[in-house]
């Protein structure tokens, strides 16, 4: 074989991709892409695969696109990335009395696989990923390495990730046969090493990716992804809420929310320079009118609530109070307002970063999951040299203390785990949004829909 090629695909909701391209340490981030595209999803629900021909018919379309740009024979390495559902992490700590030498590889190898040997693995899961977060020479600070210490006994800890069988399969059954997925991401750590540069490897960050149907947390320390979990609902459920409420087709409430996110009054005040309560909407041939005040509180009440969920599950991870700032990233950061949302509800200072400049002529930020992938895949198998100062470094990066876990707030809400919403039928999510809407119709009355009318 003359090279090896990797291809990254990226399962979403609403959109799959797929970024192909080599390792090269002369191109932005080491990685050089040869082509990338992106296709409206068929058979996925909150990321995961639910109907297998309908997915493997999109893939198979990605796939000859990759096809067409093979240059030459080599190795092809298939990455991918996994949903809600289907994947769960777990902090493992090792401990081990050290010999008298200073310590090497040999020694970090030995206590991975002594900490492999003793997990428990369910016969329905994998392990896909295992991340070193850090080593505590006779109970000292943890720091991101321990190469060249000595000690008398180290202690180290690592961040496990387990992803179901049937996820891995549902891919695979998609893939040409001589190809197999190799490893498998979430969305949040991907998009991690495409927005975590120097600067933020200085603190602890939490990146939010608020995809359509799904919200992925991921909190790094010193640039080491150290808590990860997922939401099961993202922004499609904003635009759910605005059919429901507002009797609406789903095409016009996506309409609506993209134009307007949560400025629509700011946005109507700034166009026509008064506080109509109507504005009309043009829907194919028809004029619909649209209540603002409605619409505003319905699309407020849905992102509150999201924010709020996404703040709790900060608060349990145990770097929750060392927090810098949140990234907000995914398609729902373009919401126009959702990042003031957010700060209101978490109590942390929100950001929604732009694409590093290297990669702002070279992809779109609906490709940025595909390409961390391919970044991390490189990065973890040491393709490029670029990236030795990722992670596992020459010199120690000390990491921030565990804390005790502290209560979380009364008002936060109890966030139902993936098993559970699994089962719950979807209509329930939005009953008690329902009823506040149909609270806030009575109190305004449905009066004449006149488009100037205050």
């Amino acid at each position: 074989m003359d090279g090896k090629y990797i291809v990254s695909f990226d399962i979403g909701t609403e959109t799959t991709s797929v970024v192909f391209g080599v390792a090269d340490t002369t191109a932005p981030m080491g990685v050089r892409v040869m082509y990338q595209e992106s296709l409206p999803s068929k058979g996925v629900s909150h990321g995961v695969v639910v109907g297998q021909a309908e997915f493997s018919s999109v893939v198979s379309k990605l796939w000859e696109g990759v096809k067409r740009h093979v240059k030459k024979a080599g190795k092809i390495v298939v990455v991918a990335n996994v949903g809600a559902f289907s994947y769960h992490y777990e902090e493992k700590r090792q401990t081990n009395n050290l010999p008298a030498r200073p310590i090497d590889n040999a020694i970090i190898d030995n206590l991975r696989d002594k900490t492999l040997n003793n997990l428990y693995i369910e016969p329905t899961e994998e392990v896909r990923r295992f991340l070193d977060i850090g080593y505590s020479i006779d109970s000292g600070a943890f720091s991101t390495t321990a190469i060249g210490c000595t000690g008398e006994r180290i202690d180290a800890r690592y961040y496990i990730c387990y992803v179901k069988k049937e996820s891995i399969e549902s891919i695979n059954k998609s893939l040409p046969r001589s190809n197999t997925v190799a490893n498998i991401y979430t969305s949040a750590s991907a998009k991690g090493a495409v927005y975590i540069g120097q600067e933020e490897k200085k603190s602890v960050v939490a990146l939010v990716d608020m995809g359509a149907g799904t919200t992925n947390i991921a909190i790094f320390s010193n640039g080491v992804l150290t808590y990860e979990n997922t939401l099961p609902f993202g922004s499609s459920t904003i635009t759910s809420d605005l059919v429901i409420g507002m009797g609406i087709t789903p095409e016009l409430a996506e309409r609506l929310k993209c134009y307007y996110g949560l400025m629509a009054k700011e946005k109507i005040r700034s166009t026509a320079k008064n506080d109509y309560r109507y504005v009309t909407i043009k829907d194919g041939e028809k004029e619909i009118k649209i209540d603002v005040d409605k619409y505003d509180f319905i699309v407020r009440a849905r992102a509150e609530e999201i924010a709020a969920y996404v703040g709790s599950q900060i608060m349990k991870s145990r770097l929750g109070n060392k927090i810098s700032y949140v990234m907000l990233v995914g398609g729902g950061a373009e919401l126009q307002g959702i990042d003031k949302i957010f700060e209101d509800q978490i109590n942390h200072k929100v950001q929604i970063p732009q694409l590093p400049s290297v990669l702002a002529n070279e992809m779109s930020p609906k490709l940025s999951c595909a390409y961390g992938m391919f970044v991390l895949y490189a990065r973890e198998n040491k393709e490029a040299d670029l990236f030795s100062d990722q992670g596992n470094t020459e010199s120690s990066v000390p990491l921030p203390e565990d804390e005790e876990k502290k209560p979380e707030p009364a008002q936060q809400p109890k966030l139902a785990s993936p098993e559970e919403g699994k089962t719950k039928d979807s209509k329930n999510i939005f009953t008690r949004f329902v009823g506040k809407i149909r609270d806030f119709g009575e109190q305004m009355g449905d009066g004449p829909l006149v488009e100037e009318e205050k």
